[in-house]
């Protein structure tokens, strides 16, 4: 991988991370209340404190727990990556 795709990837999860930060709050929720909602809803347990680091792009998030908070939130996975010049053909 290159400087360039390197660069690539992490505008993906800092766009990620951001538009997780700006939905979650959005509802007003903290980030133990959503994990919370998420478990009740799915089943599925998020640590609150990861999810921090994924909003603040110090950590990756899974595939599986992207594609709950999509449906969670009821977005497209293209809502993430619309921004600033990430789009698919980038």
């Amino acid at each position: 991988m290159n400087s360039k795709e390197s660069f690539q990837i992490k505008e993906i999860y800092k766009s990620i991370g951001s538009k997780l930060r700006l939905l979650r709050e959005d509802k007003g929720f903290t980030l133990n209340q959503i994990c919370d909602l998420i478990y009740k809803k799915y089943s599925v347990r998020v640590n609150p404190n990861l999810l921090g680091k994924i909003e603040r792009s110090e950590s990756k998030i899974q595939t599986h727990i992207f594609l709950l908070f999509c449906k969670f939130y009821k977005v497209n996975s293209s809502f993430f990556l619309i921004e600033k010049g990430i789009e698919e053909n980038t």
